[in-house]
C-alpha cells in the first residue's frame, strides 16, 4: 500500500446541488492541490486528535487544519485508506472517502 505526504491547502464543508450533498472536504496538494478527500464530522475530529491539533476551545476546521502536512495511505486501486501524522506516529482510517 503506497504512501504519500501531502498539505492540506483548503479544508471545510462542500456543498454540490445537484446531488443534494454536503460533506467535509480536505484539498491536498503540495503546493496546489492534487487531490481531495471527503470525510465525515466524526472523521473530521478523528484527525484534529490525530494531528494533535488544540481545539478544546474551538475553531473553525479550515483555520485548523489548513496547512497541516499528512500522511495519506491508500489501497492498491488509489483510494485512501488511512490519514495521519507525516512521522508516522498516529494515522486513523478513512470509512468515507471516494476521491483518488
Amino acid at each position: 500500500m503506497p504512501s504519500s505526504i501531502y498539505r492540506i491547502n483548503k479544508a471545510g464543508a462542500y456543498a454540490v446541488g445537484h446531488f443534494n450533498f454536503i460533506g467535509m472536504r480536505l484539498d491536498l496538494g503540495n503546493p496546489q492541490t492534487c487531490r481531495c478527500i471527503d470525510i465525515n464530522k466524526k472523521e473530521v475530529a478523528s484527525l484534529l486528535e490525530v494531528l494533535g491539533i488544540d481545539w478544546e476551545d474551538g475553531g473553525y476546521v479550515s483555520d485548523l487544519l489548513i496547512g497541516q502536512y499528512v500522511q495519506i495511505t491508500d489501497d492498491i486501486d488509489g483510494y485512501p485508506l488511512s490519514i495521519g501524522d507525516p512521522y508516522g506516529n498516529r494515522s486513523m482510517e478513512i470509512k468515507e472517502a471516494r476521491h483518488a
